[in-house]
């Protein structure tokens, strides 16, 4: 599971990087190892297969990297798979969602057009006794704001450590 650490900041001119196509992002990380919060450990109660690298953005989406290439940046290869399938467009796949109830963690997991890209929704970010078009749209919404802004809070790094 993915745990979400507010003190971890990395900063990303997420424009300016795309504009410079594959040449690699100028990612600042200022990490603090001890602190963890309560997302970060939801993430990891949600997601299943324990190997897998994930890629937390601000305001709850999820990139699972299942299988990153070693010695690959991670922040670099969620951003670049956000900024292309995060936002929203209205009338496309992307506009489309579905809504997982969550046995792990309370609250639920808004899937996209991208199977590698999660939202998590938390019952305070929507009313009380919400459906499944409150939720989905909130999530949605969410995944929105993260695809255009791209800012990253938490990498979680499950590849194997070559010795």
């Amino acid at each position: 599971m993915n745990n979400i650490d507010t003190n971890n900041a990395i900063a990303v001119d997420a424009n300016a990087a795309m504009a410079h196509g594959n040449a690699a992002l100028d990612i600042d990380i200022d990490i603090d190892i001890d602190s963890e919060n309560e997302l970060v450990t939801t993430w990891r109660e949600i997601l299943i297969g324990d190997h897998k690298s994930w890629v937390l953005f601000a305001h709850d989406t999820c990139v699972v990297l299942p299988e990153p290439p070693p010695g690959g940046d991670l922040g670099e290869q969620a951003i670049r798979l956000l900024a292309e399938h995060g936002p929203v467009q209205i009338g496309s796949p992307s506009a489309d969602f579905n809504v997982i109830h969550l046995d792990e963690a309370p609250g639920w997991c808004v899937t996209c057009h991208h199977p590698d890209v999660l939202t998590y929704v938390a019952p305070t970010d929507v009313t009380k006794g919400a459906g499944d078009l409150e939720v989905g749209l909130c999530g949605r919404s969410k995944r929105h704001m993260d695809g255009t802004e791209l800012n990253i809070t938490h990498i979680e790094d499950k590849r194997p450590v070559n010795i």
